[in-house]
């Protein structure tokens, strides 16, 4: 769909970023939503960007939206105890495509 159907004036606390991918903040905790359920590295490095872009409290909240599959990192796919992740995962591309658009929402922090 085009919307969730949500409407962000309606919302207790600002929300920035699109549908399929936002942060808001609550008190000092910095929550992130992804659409997929993200390893360990995954999340760190998300937070990481939170913190280096002056945010607080990083918490990354999977399978927010939708489950695309497992949400890895590149250096994973190398990873043969791995396969059954990555054969449900999005790509080996999604970390990146995920961080240059997580960047983009936390420019407004």
């Amino acid at each position: 769909p085009e919307t969730s159907g949500v409407h962000a004036e309606r919302r207790p606390y600002p929300v920035a970023g699109t549908w399929e991918r936002y942060r808001f903040q609550v008190g000092n905790l910095t929550f992130l939503t992804t659409p997929g359920e993200a390893f360990p590295e995954f999340a760190h490095a998300a937070q990481k960007m939170v913190l280096d872009a002056g945010g607080t409290d990083p918490v990354v909240l999977g399978l927010a939206h939708d489950w695309l599959g497992y949400l890895l990192m590149k250096p994973q796919w190398k990873d043969q105890e791995l396969s059954y992740h990555q054969g449900l995962s999005c790509g080996r591309e999604i970390d990146q495509g995920y961080m240059e658009a997580l960047a983009e929402v936390l420019e407004s922090l």
